[in-house]
């Protein structure tokens, strides 16, 4: 959801564990999330396959979304057969869509960035394996109509550094671009010096930048890197493991360094920070296995004070999502490949204090 009454979503077209080969396509709603209208680019229908499609989703605003579409062509060859990927843009809703060259090369589409109209990236995702992950990232200057390979990995099975910056070890978890120049990789495993990389030429070279936390913890049980979210000057990133390896960071002058912000006791293994502007947030304590906590926390100071927001549901079903938009609008949900049933959407506009379930239709 963009706002409390706008959204998008990638939709399954039937139970993904039913029969018909369901796949996935982009749904919006205007109405808090209870009818869902398929808004799929036409262009990318031949690309939607059962079993052999990989679809990743950015939506920007209530009327401007990018949708990256990946079709398999093979997977005998590990991260070296070519795919076919396409970009495709919309600025009304989802009403018409322009599409991109296609990009016919390994990997899949597996995260989108874009921090104006004209300037954009896209991570391939080659494979992962065992906090081994190689990558290719493409970079676009005319609103996604073209794609440029501009950074890598080492080729798959070498291992290391490659000359644009970027390691194999560490999982990839994010990108995202505060300017046209700068940027940062995330990465989850037990090295902090590669799970946080910056880019100040956009996205050609990558170095790792240090966090104000110390690293024992995380060469002992891992820690996972957050993409930084940016407003203005101040930005916000967390970093999650276990047990009680979380923190919660913050910038103040565009990301050059970072300041650790005081969490509540309960929120510091792997807690989600959802950042409205530079002062405003609520805190999601997350557990093990993804169990969500009862008791969710707000700031308005950026995090120098916390206030506890006792929850009005359980959060109990494992692969629950909750998202807020603002500090009194919330939504959670069940992942569709997750959900047994008809899988309800549940609304808060009070921050949580009480929620509301409706199934959506469409």
């Amino acid at each position: 959801m963009v706002s409390p009454r706008t959204g998008w979503a990638l939709r399954w077209t039937g139970n993904p564990a039913g029969p018909g080969n369901p796949t996935l396509a982009v749904a919006r709603s205007t109405d808090g999330g209870r009818i869902w209208t398929d808004v799929t680019p036409p262009a990318a229908g031949p690309l939607i396959t059962p079993d052999r499609s990989y679809d990743v989703l950015m939506a920007e605003s209530a009327s401007r979304a990018w949708f990256a579409v990946t079709l398999v062509r093979s997977e005998s060859s590990y991260g070296v057969t070519p795919h076919r990927t396409e970009v495709l843009g919309t600025a009304n809703g989802g009403r018409s869509w322009t599409s991109s060259a296609p990009i016919r090369a390994p990997g899949t589409a597996r995260w989108l960035d874009f921090t104006d109209p004209a300037h954009g990236w896209l991570m391939q995702d080659l494979g992962a394996a065992m906090q081994q992950s190689h990558v290719q990232l493409y970079r676009t200057s005319d609103g996604g109509r073209h794609w440029a390979l501009i950074a890598q990995t080492l080729p798959w099975p070498r291992t290391g550094t490659s000359g644009s910056g970027l390691p194999v070890y560490c999982d990839k978890t994010g990108i995202a671009f505060t300017t046209a120049q700068t940027g940062w990789l995330t990465g989850g495993c037990n090295s902090l010096s590669d799970a946080l990389l910056v880019s100040h030429d956009g996205g050609l070279r990558w170095a790792p930048q240090a966090l104000p936390i110390p690293a024992g913890p995380c060469q002992r049980n891992g820690c996972a890197v957050s993409a930084p979210r940016f407003f203005g000057p101040t930005g916000f990133l967390t970093v999650g493991g276990y047990p009680g390896t979380g923190h919660l960071l913050a910038s103040h002058d565009a990301g050059a360094t970072w300041t650790t912000v005081p969490l509540p006791a309960a929120a510091r293994s792997n807690p989600a920070f959802l950042a409205f502007d530079a002062r405003r947030g609520i805190l999601i304590p997350i557990g093990p296995q993804g169990v969500i906590g009862r008791t969710f926390y707000a700031t308005s100071d950026g995090g120098r004070s916390w206030t506890q927001v006792r929850q009005g549901m359980p959060f109990r079903k494992l692969g629950m999502s909750v998202e807020f938009v603002s500090p009194a609008a919330g939504f959670a949900w069940i992942q569709g490949g997750d959900a047994t049933g008809p899988a309800p959407i549940y609304a808060t506009t009070n921050g949580g204090r009480t929620w509301n379930s409706f199934v959506p239709l469409g």
